[in-house]
């Protein structure tokens, strides 16, 4: 295509105008370049706080049903009685009118010794006990006499049942005449056999035990014959009720019963 010249001389026209007025444009300047702070330190990561354990609840000692070691314990008592009469014999009353002047005494003790380890428990206790009087006219006499020692093992396999071995001694302190020595007579014993035992038999403060088993017995002393002397071998029943009835007074109620296989009509 062929440009006529007035065309040609108007384009030039045109481009020269463009060109004069993008001389004359005020170009405007950039803004000024702002400096980038300088990186600080990089806040650490926030840790969430440990969580707190709940208060620990407070511990309450509790006492062991059954605690292990020996435990002891005791009693003594003295008696001491006089009796004076005047004109008794001359009395209606067939009680003060038999008085006579009459002095006595009585001591006494018994101890009793307790060990317990798990199922093991053994038990060991010592009556003794010993008398004189003296009435009006007469020597002084012999009113009681006694020293008795009970033991007993038991396992306690499960409460409130055990098995026992049992073992003990009865004797005197001042023998038969004439010769009067001491522990001149007699008896021991040893048995063994199944129980059971516990507390709250009937009411809160008791406790009971009764026990069944065998037992193997023999006396000694100038009075018997060769016969009672010898061995007695038979059933044996033991039972025992004990009620507490202030802090330290207590009630009891004891029934013992042995019979020889031989001569089961007699037991005693």
């Amino acid at each position: 295509m062929r440009l006529s010249p007035v065309a040609l001389v108007s384009l030039v026209s045109i481009l020269g105008t463009g060109l004069t007025l993008a001389e004359e444009a005020p170009v405007a300047p950039l803004p000024p370049a702002v400096a980038e702070p300088a990186p600080g330190p990089v806040p650490a990561a926030e840790v969430p706080p440990a969580p707190v354990p709940p208060p620990a609840l407070p511990l309450v000692a509790v006492a062991p049903l059954r605690p292990d070691g020996w435990s002891y314990s005791g009693k003594i008592g003295v008696w001491f009685q006089s009796t004076s009469s005047s004109n008794s014999d001359t009395s209606l009353d067939p009680e003060i009118s038999a008085t006579n002047d009459a002095i006595s005494f009585k001591a006494g003790g018994e101890g009793n010794a307790l060990y317990k380890r798990g199922i093991h428990e053994v038990e060991q206790n010592l009556m003794a006990a010993y008398g004189r009087q003296k009435q009006q006219g007469a020597d002084w006499t012999t009113s009681t006499d006694t020293v008795l020692y009970n033991g007993i093992y038991r396992t306690v396999w499960s409460a409130p049942q055990f098995t026992y071995v049992g073992w003990g001694a009865e004797s005197v302190f001042v023998g038969p005449a004439p010769e009067q020595d001491a522990f001149g007579e007699g008896r021991a014993w040893g048995s063994a056999g199944y129980g059971v035992k516990g507390p709250h038999v009937l009411v809160v403060e008791d406790s009971g035990e009764a026990r069944i088993g065998v037992r193997t017995q023999g006396r000694w002393g100038p009075n018997y014959t060769t016969r009672q002397e010898e061995l007695q071998t038979g059933p044996e029943a033991f039972g025992r009720y004990d009620v507490k009835i202030k802090v330290d007074t207590k009630a009891f109620v004891q029934y013992e019963a042995f019979g020889d296989f031989s001569d089961m009509a007699h037991v005693t």
